[in-house]
């Protein structure tokens, strides 16, 4: 609603707004403007909007939070004698925006004239709200803190009043109305200045006044208090009214115009305004139920509702449009409720809908098929989701859905679903193109040679197949032309297709390979080498079966060079009826083997004379050979003196495929050995004797030679040690097996020991126990005990040995103890203890 301050008929009427059971209080003096009484707010941030003449209803009382953050001063005003000399101390604040250019003021009347009241007016400000934070900080534009009682303002006289304010739309100020005293009855206040006055503008911008109005019916006071007045005359629409005091009371808001004249003690009419009530009416319209069906189109629920609705209200639950459009595609069916409001005023319609689905035919197709192709249900054709039940028109063949391209004709054909009293019927059609299928002949086998000259696929189709088809897989000419050269056996498609029918039909062709011979090959044998399969000789992948000319000694292919000829040989391949035969030739050479005779061994001694190794060949060699390794004395001569033995090679080389050959004469050397030293230990346990030789030519250790050494002249061993030699005498012999100076070499030893036992029984063997090769030790000397240490007798190197009587009597049989002292021929002592046995034997 807009804010309107205009004369009617010569009379001021104003049409009035104010919040739900607030007092409207109209003073009635000698200015044009009506005064309206307001809710009082004592700080900044809830500044009360105000387009038009306003007021206090009352006292002013406190300031609510120091909007001048703990100032004591700001511009002209001081403390205003609240709590720590702040600048506020009964405050009341406003806030407009001009809404043309000029010049402005305004009176502030207090209700009781001698009441102390101040003001601050702060701006101008671009924005209309979110301006308190500069309040403390910048001085007010006018101002008033004279300290004197009565009527105080902007522009309009005396001098309690600031000079007039130049303002340009668009700008919004800050009012802040001041009361120094804790007592007050509060002020009216009005506006001047030409911006005010001119009846072609609005002085103030009502669009930023965020007012409630009265709704239709609501129950309103009307207060025209005004100074000097003795009593009030009120009528409506003309009626004078009982009423004479300056409130009018429990009225009810509706379109009516009020009028009050006002007159002093004196009976003196002071003034008399007209005014009309602002009345407030909503209409929602009448609810109404709907039924709709889900494939109408969006409908307008403002459309339903009845009784003349108003436009402009909101629909909940909120629709998909986001406006009252319900579109029963995607809006849920249930109640609707449209609601007006203006102001405090509200007014509330419901809307039932109930969407009822439409059956679903599915979505038009449009489809080709072969006239050969199978029946198909054009039922599956449809798109979307179509619901089962339908009827097709026209009527196919089949007396359902199933169309035969063999029977059906090309055409449009619509299914039908039946509809409700909701829903009509729906239907989808679906457009049948019937193409006649092409003739892609009949299939074929064709059998063609690998070797073969190229033919055309087409040709070897049965039937009458059409032309323009396609072959795959691809064949090398890119057309249907086969070449078995290039192309590979298998089978081959004709596809030949009209729109959206094809036909196919197949070659399998089979490849026979022509017999293939290979190709021609030449091979070199040498006479010695084993017989040969000349098949192998044949280059690239010959195959088997053929045969061979001239015919072979081996009734085959096996060529032998130690039997065949060389020369040339035929290998052929029968044909085929598909195939003709083939044939290659391997041309052989054979080469004469060389001979080197045979292997032989030969033993020499180091002192035998040089000889020809070539003698010493078995068999018939050639001459001419080459030894290896290479002679001191060259050409094969072997001198044993100064050559080394192995193996001597006799090796034959000749050209061509034959490979050299060799025989070996394996030579051993031997020389006549020479007994260097003879290490005997012995008197022990294990008697061990060590024969060392030199070869008598190379004076080596062991010498060169199959030395085998003997101390007994019977058993000859390789090894030069023995171990475990009984005590007594014996010549050494050392022999070279290969005959070189044979038994020439012999050497004495001996070999002293004590015997292990003896038997004294008079049977002339081992009748008497003493240590044997004793004279090896001239000075040595011999002590026996018996097993209790006492002495049975004492021997010399010389005596006979002791016969097992002790003073005469016959010591039985048992153990006993011997200890051997003698000095070496170095001067060595020389000490044995030991035991042995006697052994009684009677016979």
């Amino acid at each position: 609603m807009d804010c309107i301050n205009k004369s009617l008929e010569g009379k001021k009427k104003y049409k009035l707004f104010n919040r739900k059971n607030t007092s409207i209080f109209i003073g009635l003096l000698i200015f044009p403007f009506l005064i309206f009484a307001q809710t009082v707010q004592s700080d900044c941030s809830n500044a009360i909007p105000i387009c038009n003449d306003s007021g206090s209803n009352g006292t002013v009382g406190g300031f609510g939070v120091d909007d001048f953050n703990g100032a004591s001063v700001s511009g002209c005003l001081g403390p205003g004698g609240g709590p720590s000399g702040t600048v506020e101390s009964n405050s009341a604040w406003y806030t407009f925006t001009a809404a043309a250019d000029g010049q402005f003021g305004f009176d502030i009347i207090p209700i009781n004239l001698s009441e102390d009241w101040d003001f601050g007016l702060y701006g101008p400000f671009e924005e209309t709200t979110g301006n308190c934070g500069n309040i403390s900080t910048q001085p007010p534009v006018r101002c008033n803190y004279s300290g004197a009682s009565g009527q105080t303002g902007i522009g309009i006289g005396g001098s309690a009043y600031s000079p007039w304010l130049d303002v340009i739309a668009g700008e919004t100020y800050i009012l802040m109305i001041n009361n120094f005293s804790n007592t007050n009855t509060g002020f009216v206040l009005s506006f001047a200045g030409d911006v005010i006055n001119d009846p072609t503008t609005d002085g103030l911008d009502c669009s930023v006044v965020n007012t409630d109005s009265y709704c239709d019916g609501e129950e309103i006071n009307l207060d025209a208090t005004t100074p000097n007045a003795s009593y009030y005359v009120w009528s409506e629409n003309g009626d004078v009214l009982a009423e004479t005091g300056p409130i009018l009371s429990g009225i009810l808001a509706t379109e009516t115009e009020y009028n009050v004249e006002v007159f002093d003690a004196n009976n003196t009419s002071i003034n008399e305004e007209s005014f009309i009530i602002g009345v407030i009416s909503v209409n929602a319209g009448i609810g109404d139920n709907i039924d709709l069906c889900s494939s109408e189109a969006p409908l307008d629920l403002f459309t339903i509702l009845g009784g003349n609705p108003d436009t402009g209200g909101t629909w909940s639950p909120i629709l998909t449009s986001g406006t009252g459009v319900f579109d029963p595609e995607v809006d849920v069916l249930g109640a609707y409720t449209y609601t007006v409001e203006s102001g405090d005023c509200i007014d509330e319609a419901i809307v039932n809908v109930n969407v009822e689905t439409r059956v679903d035919a599915g979505a038009n197709a449009i489809v080709e098929y072969c006239s050969t192709g199978t029946p198909v249900d054009l039922f599956d054709e449809l798109g979307g989701t179509p619901a089962t039940g339908g009827v097709w028109s026209p009527t196919l063949t089949s007396g359902t859905g199933v169309f035969d391209p063999s029977t059906d004709i090309s055409g449009t054909y619509t299914y039908t679903l039946p509809g409700t009293s909701i829903c009509p019927e729906t239907s989808s059609f679906v457009d049948v193109t019937v193409t006649v299928s092409p003739d892609a002949g009949e299939d074929n086998l064709v059998l063609i040679c690998s070797t073969g000259t190229p033919i055309d696929l087409f040709s070897e189709l049965l039937g009458t197949p059409d032309s323009g088809g396609t072959w795959s897989p691809t064949l090398t000419s890119g057309t249907g032309i086969f070449d078995p050269m290039t192309d590979s056996a298998g089978i081959y498609t004709y596809t030949i297709v009209n729109g959206d029918c094809s036909d196919e039909s197949i070659i399998d062709v089979t490849i026979e390979n022509r017999p293939d011979a290979g190709t021609n090959g030449t091979i070199e044998f040498c006479s010695n080498e084993v017989p040969f399969d000349l098949f192998d000789a044949l280059e690239g992948t010959p195959e088997t079966g053929g045969v061979w000319t001239p015919t072979l000694s081996s009734g085959t292919g096996i060529f032998d060079p130690s039997i065949d000829l060389q020369g040339d040989y035929t290998y052929t391949l029968q044909g085929t009826s598909i195939c003709p035969g083939s044939s290659s030739i391997v041309s052989v050479l054979v080469d004469v083997e060389p001979n080197a005779g045979e292997d032989n061994s030969i033993s020499l001694c180091k002192t035998d004379a040089a000889i020809d190794l070539f003698t010493v060949l078995n068999g018939t060699p050639d001459t001419g050979g080459v030894w290896t390794p290479e002679l001191i004395a060259g050409d094969g001569i072997f001198d044993p003196a100064i050559e080394n033995a192995g193996d001597y090679t006799y090796t034959v080389s000749t050209a061509g495929k034959c490979a050299e050959v060799s025989a070996v004469v394996s030579i051993s050397l031997s020389e006549a050995p020479i007994i260097t030293n003879i290490d005997i230990q012995d008197f022990s346990e294990n008697n061990i004797l060590t024969i060392e030789v030199e070869g008598i030519v190379s004076e080596t250790p062991f010498g060169i030679g199959d030395y085998v050494y003997s101390y007994d002249g019977v058993n000859f061993e390789s090894d030069n040690v023995f171990e475990n030699v009984p005590p007594g005498t014996y010549d050494i012999i050392v022999r070279d097996l290969n005959g070189c100076q044979f038994d020439a070499i012999q050497r004495n030893v001996m070999i002293v020991g004590a015997p292990r036992f003896f038997t004294p029984n008079n049977d002339s063997r081992n009748d008497t126990w003493h240590i044997i090769n004793a004279e090896k030790f001239p000075n040595a000397m011999i002590h026996i005990y018996d097993r209790f240490g006492k002495i049975m007798t004492k021997l010399y190197p010389n005596s006979d040995g002791w016969n097992g009587y002790y003073n005469g009597h016959k010591m039985p049989s048992g153990d006993y103890w011997y200890n051997f002292v003698a000095t070496d021929a170095e001067g060595n002592l020389v000490s044995r203890k030991g035991h042995f046995s006697l052994i009684s034997r009677e016979y």
